[in-house]
């Protein structure tokens, strides 16, 4: 990861409450691609922590974004927690992916619902 990603994963995501998803909302609905993508790295700092709500809320606002480095950055954290993901949510979060992609994200075996 980056050092951009991880210091927004370390400082910014640690400073988010986790019921508390105003500032990775703003960030998310932005039209700076930086602060987008930082709105989704952020997450990760929950995410570790066992809590996957902010990533889902955040992915679900960046889930049509057009920009390659955001989808980059929703790709990595699915790489990283497709294993710990309900399957429904997996499929959710595939939807809009190549036929070929969703076929090798559904074969490494998201966790059933």
């Amino acid at each position: 990861m980056p050092d951009a990603d991880a210091s927004a994963a370390t400082l910014l995501g640690a400073s988010v409450r986790a019921g508390d998803l105003r500032r990775p909302d703003r960030l998310a609905g932005t039209s700076s691609l930086w602060e987008r993508r930082i709105a989704m790295i952020a997450t990760l700092h929950h995410t570790k922590a066992g809590t996957v709500v902010p990533a889902l809320h955040v992915a679900e606002r960046l889930l049509g974004d057009r920009h390659d480095l955001i989808h980059k950055a929703l790709e990595a954290f699915l790489d990283a927690h497709y294993d710990r993901l309900p399957r429904t949510t997996l499929r959710f979060a595939i939807e809009r992916f190549s036929e070929a992609e969703r076929r090798a994200y559904l074969a490494r075996g998201a966790r059933p619902r």
